[in-house]
Order: structure tokens, then sequence, then C-alpha cells
């Protein structure tokens, strides 16, 4: 797929905080990834961190540079900083994903002609103490809404930037969805022996269906919703909530706690992070996803799916894109504990022919519209519409 067709190699430089772990970062590295393979220079700064060499076994450049602080001195400093790199690179476009970054990005594309596209992964937040809408906390916001073109995860991001932020933006605004990856979430490509190291590292129980929950530990990601909910379940389970704590030891206790107050104790592991998410997903029955505010998209939704998975999501942001209620999985309103508890049951109870029926379903919706390269592709296809 090369969609460079001229002679000159144009250059992205793509601008994030870190590369420390996540799906925001991992798109970035993808869309840099199809952007080499597509005839581009594709360049990545960040502050650094562990994906680094991820960008080093592929033969792409990343610079170093302290684009994550949101200290207004060094905001100020980093503008000469990409405005050398800009030049340097002769860069066509520079793509922001973060709000501290783009303020620098932005008076150094206009110091240098360079056109600017961001990307808004979630709803800002406009609160701050005892102000419901926080006038400054606004315009800092309102700055990823200055590019040349502005891309939104979602539609609900779109929709809540239309609602929260005035201007003519709205014609710069194009959704392009998360893809996933189509050949590492593949469940035919899951050894038996990764599932095997997986389930003894768990402990999971042979005899047992598998509810799996892939979150960071926060409270609007629906922990505590989901036990009063299993606590409601008849069917025989046994719980995997896997993810990073973020430095939250004091949620991660609390939930402990709730689950022994709800006599879970032997039916809900906690986890941490987990290297081999495409064998957690084939341990698993079914994955829930029982965010309590809205996802921006969603990864987990996607992931699910395209591994052949049934999904239970809130029926919030980004799911509504994703999820294809009672069809590739099901989507329940936040808090109702009792709907939630009843659906798990339901599909506890399920046939083996059903549930691979709508897993199925849920593998043809990501491959239709939610992979990897038609994420890449999109973002491609925007970059060479500025560049006309």
């Amino acid at each position: 797929m090369n969609l460079n067709t001229g002679s000159k190699k144009p250059v992205i430089i793509q601008i994030i905080p870190a590369l420390e772990s996540g799906g925001v970062e991992r798109g970035t590295i993808d869309i840099a990834k199809a952007l080499k393979k597509g005839g581009f220079e594709p360049i990545i700064i960040s502050r650094g961190g562990v994906m680094v060499y991820q960008l080093r076994e592929a033969g792409i450049n990343h610079i170093a540079l302290p684009v994550h602080s949101k200290n207004p001195l060094t905001i100020f400093l980093n503008i000469k900083r990409l405005a050398k790199i800009i030049q340097q690179f002769k860069a066509d476009i520079v793509h922001v994903r973060s709000r501290a970054p783009m303020w620098s990005a932005y008076y150094a594309c206009k110091k240098t002609g360079t056109k600017l596209v961001s990307t808004v992964h979630g709803p800002y937040s406009l609160n701050f103490l005892f102000w419901k809408v926080f006038l400054l906390k606004k315009l800092y916001n309102a700055k990823m809404l200055e590019a040349d073109a502005i891309i939104a995860v979602s539609s609900f991001i779109k929709d809540y930037l239309l609602q929260n932020y005035s201007g003519d933006f709205f014609k710069k605004i194009t959704v392009i969805n998360r893809g996933a990856d189509l050949n590492y979430f593949n469940p035919t490509k899951i050894s038996s022996n990764r599932i095997v190291d997986l389930s003894r590292k768990w402990h999971v129980p042979e005899d047992k269906k598998i509810i799996l929950m892939p979150a960071r530990f926060t409270s609007w990601k629906g922990h505590e919703f989901l036990i009063e909910a299993l606590a409601k379940v008849k069917h025989d389970f046994f719980c995997v909530m896997v993810g990073s704590d973020h430095g939250h030891k004091c949620f991660c206790k609390k939930i402990e706690q709730k689950i022994i107050m709800e006599n879970l104790a032997g039916k809900i592991k906690i986890s941490g992070i987990c290297k081999d998410m495409p064998a957690a997903y084939a341990i698993s029955h079914f994955v829930v996803c029982p965010s309590v505010r809205p996802e921006a998209f969603g990864r987990i939704s996607i992931e699910a799916q395209a591994s052949g998975k049934i999904i239970i999501a809130t029926k919030i942001g980004g799911a509504l894109d994703t999820v294809i209620d009672d069809k590739t999985g099901f989507l329940i309103e936040p808090n109702n504990v009792e709907k939630f508890a009843e659906i798990m049951d339901k599909i506890l109870d399920m046939p083996k022919f059903e549930t691979d029926k709508i897993g199925y379903a849920g593998r043809k919706n990501i491959v239709e519209n939610f992979s990897n390269e038609k994420m890449c592709l999109n973002t491609i296809n925007l970059y060479q519409k500025i560049l006309r």
C-alpha cells in the first residue's frame, strides 16, 4: 500500500506526551508504521518510554522532548525546539495528540508555515474546584480545535466537542475510529501453550466459565458496579479483573474489601498488567466493560470482538459506535445492577453454538468497521487531503 506518489517523501511528525503504555500510544506507533510502509517519513516526538524500542525495531525516528510537561515555561520553550525540528526535517504535517504539546506545536507551526492536525482522544473536563465550567480550563482545552484538521476518535467525542465549544471548527472535524490489530487479536493464532501458561499464572479453575474485565483500576471504570452485579449472578463463574492500578493503591484496596463484603473472595481475582491480552481473551467466556462514565472510544470493546468474544458494555460513549446490541454483544444502562447481572446469567447459560455465533458476528463487525488497517488508511487519506 504505497500512498505516496511524489518525489519527496512527505514528513509526518506525531507528538504524544509519552510512550509508556496505552491505546493512544499503540495507535500512534501503528500510524507511524503505516506511514513508513506507505512511503512517508514518520517521526514521533515524546518524552520517551518503554514503547520506544518498537520504533527502533521498525526503523522509525524518535526524538525525545519534554512535551509531556504542563509547565508554562516548558511549553513556551518547546515552541522553539519544535520549530527547529520542523525546519530541520522539512516536516509537511505535525499531528498532535494532547493539549500541552498542542500549545507548543500550534505556535511552532505558525512560525514555520506547517500544517497542523490534532486528535481529540477524550472528553476534556471543564470543571475546577467549585466552578462547573472554568473558563481558563476551557480555553486550554480549546487550543486542540485550532488545528487545520481535527480528528475525533468516535461520534461521541465529535458530539461532545460540538455541544461544549463554539466556533466554526465543526467543518474541520473528521471521525476516525481507533482500530484493532486483526492479526494480533486473532483467536485462531493463540497457541494452547499460551492459554495454559496464563491459566496457570492466574490459577484459573478449569471447571468455571471465565468473565474478563480488562481495565485500569480507577473509580469510573465500574469495578464496584460489576462486583455488585456479580453478587446477583445465579450461575457459577470466575471473574478476572486485569489492569494497572496507575498508582491508585487505595482504590485497589477498596475493591478488595468490597469483594470480601459481597462474599465473592473465591470468585474474583485481581491481577496486574497482562502482557498477553490475546490469550486473556481466549481464556474468557465473555468480556465486560462496565464503565460508569463514557469511554471516549473503548478499545476493549473492539479487542474483545476481534477475539471472537461477547462483550457486555454500558450504553454510553464509544460503545454506542462499536457494539451492535443483541448481535455482537449487549449494551446496558450504567449502574443498572439487576440488568447487568441478568445478561451475565443469560450468557453463562447460552449453548456454545449461540455464543460462537455472537462471537463470529463480533469479529466480522471489527474486520469490516474497526480494523487497524482502516484506521491507518483513513488517517493517511486525511494527511494526503491536507497536502493537496
